[in-house]
């Protein structure tokens, strides 16, 4: 299987959109679409564009002896200056990035608001999530090198992460994967996310701000293959761009055993949702 691969979905929405898929092909072979660097390889967090420019956030993840056979070790992110372009024909470029550690930079959610990118990332092993941004007209130059962080209250925003000195979450109990995004229906920014693998509800916490405070999580949703043993349920997300429902979600079924990923249709593929938003009178 290939590590990656662009999907390219026409139409907004999903119960009528097609969808096609890219991957990269090497000695006649496919290939991922984002090369692997050593025994390093990538799987796509968050994307935004802006002004015909697209910045994609990648986790780096390498082999391990845990139960799932791999972790996080890091994220990269690379721009594409033409992706109105057919994937494979588009110009990729490695952007300069901070080291973390075990922050997930841009994993999850991306947001541009009054003149910043904002990009959340996770603490891919005790879950506290983090907020970086950048100001627009760098980040889509291609220089990441310099985030600030959101330091809490008191600290406010720090031009850069001084030695010895860690940003303050905005949260705890997040997901490596969620989505941001602000819902006008409630006038506030809802994240959206599962709860756990082990409590696999889809969640949610609101704020007035992108730092918070953020309410929650409140399980708004039970998937019902939560049930059957053996399955894996992740990466909840909303999408608010989709069209035919208040909010379209989306959440991810999977196993750990491997015959029955490669012959179980029915998992593997995003479960989608629509959902109504009701305003609490």
């Amino acid at each position: 299987m290939v590590r990656n691969s662009i999907a390219v979905q026409s139409g907004r929405n999903p119960a009528k959109a097609a969808m096609r898929f890219y991957w990269k092909s090497r000695g006649g072979k496919p290939a991922s679409f984002f090369r692997e660097e050593g025994d390093e390889w990538f799987w796509p967090g968050s994307g935004v564009s802006f002004k015909g420019t697209l910045i994609i956030f990648l986790v780096r993840v390498h082999g391990s002896k845990n139960d799932l056979g791999f972790e996080p070790c890091g994220w990269k992110a690379v721009l594409v200056q033409n992706p109105e372009s057919v994937p494979l024909a588009w110009g990729v470029r490695s952007l300069a990035c901070p080291v973390t550690g075990r922050i997930l930079v841009g994993s999850s959610s991306l947001l541009i608001k009054d003149g910043y990118l904002y990009a959340f990332g996770t603490d891919w092993k005790d879950n506290s999530v983090y907020l970086a941004r950048w100001q627009v007209g760098n980040a889509f130059r291609g220089d990441l090198s310099r985030p600030q962080w959101w330091m809490g209250s008191a600290g406010g925003w720090a031009d850069a992460k001084p030695a010895g000195l860690k940003p303050v979450p905005v949260l705890s109990g997040g997901q490596v994967e969620f989505t941001v995004h602000y819902e006008p229906l409630l006038k506030a920014f809802l994240m959206v996310q599962t709860l756990s693998l082990q409590e696999p509800c889809l969640a949610m916490h609101s704020s007035p701000g992108l730092t918070g405070p953020w309410t929650g999580p409140e399980c708004f949703f039970q998937p019902p293959q939560k049930t059957p043993p053996g399955l894996l349920i992740y990466a909840g997300k909303a999408h608010k761009v989709f069209k035919g429902a208040d909010l379209t979600l989306t959440y991810a079924v999977n196993t750990t055993d491997k015959v029955r990923i490669m012959d179980d249709m029915s998992i593997y593929y995003p479960m989608v949702l629509k959902a109504k938003i009701s305003l609490k009178r």
